[in-house]
């Protein structure tokens, strides 16, 4: 890994798990990391979500962070961007049709959520606690209910970008409104290679579209990865 790159760290699976917070010696391993470093860290929740995920200690050194599928971004407190985007009838119409037929028997009645420039929805409900977040995508790994409710709205919403997310989510945005944002930012404003490290870099996951523009400009290097651990061991901290 060189140091003269710029790393771009997705939050959910790839520095946090969100059953539990960082533990004390992986934040002290990951800063010690960091010195002579530059990095961004990238994710589909709301500015507040993340910083309230990571320790300040981690926040402070970002060179920035790109919140609400990159929508957002803040650097040093001051937001450089911000996209707004209402989401249509329609679209939320059809949000609550699927929320209505899902067969999974503990849904919630706080199905979507806006954000800068996207919409979340959840059959389980956005602000579902660990343990009923852990149960869905249990059943939702084994019924699939989520890639099948993101490519029915890929294909009835063609100007939308429609991507899964986390443990429970579908994230929905303008096309071009992804984490790619993040990627075409840091090549108009630095000269350097991107490193991307992911958890859902597979096509139809909200960290593809950000692999696909290093691919196509061949400026980067992208990793999916399954937990913060092996994280870690690409960049060679353990």
């Amino acid at each position: 890994m060189s140091k003269d790159s710029i790393y771009l760290f997705d939050i959910d699976g790839t520095l946090t798990n969100p059953t539990q917070p960082m533990e004390e010696r992986d934040v002290f391993d990951f800063l010690s990391w960091c010195v002579g470093k530059n990095f961004f860290l990238v994710g589909g929740g709301s500015h507040d979500k993340i910083c309230s995920q990571l320790p300040l200690s981690i926040i402070n050194r970002s060179k920035g962070i790109f919140s609400s599928m990159g929508n957002r971004l803040v650097v040093k407190g001051r937001v450089i961007y911000q996209n707004k985007w209402k989401p249509p009838v329609k679209l939320l119409s059809e949000l609550l049709l699927w929320h209505q037929k899902s067969p999974y028997p503990d849904k919630g009645k706080d199905f979507y959520e806006t954000r800068d420039g996207m919409l979340n929805f959840s059959v389980i409900g956005i602000n579902a606690s660990i343990l009923r977040r852990q149960r869905y995508a249990g059943w939702d790994s084994f019924s699939q209910e989520r890639k099948t409710i993101q490519r029915s709205l890929q294909k009835k919403f063609p100007s939308l970008d429609v991507r899964i997310g986390g443990q429970k989510s579908i994230d929905v945005q303008p096309q071009g409104y992804n984490k790619s944002q993040a990627s075409k930012w840091i090549r108009k404003n630095y000269s350097k290679k991107m490193i991307f490290i992911g958890d859902k870099c597979f096509k139809g996951g909200n960290d593809h579209d950000i692999c696909q523009d290093l691919e196509k400009n061949n400026d980067g290097k992208w990793f999916n990865v399954k937990n913060p651990e092996e994280t870690f061991r690409i960049l060679n901290i353990k």
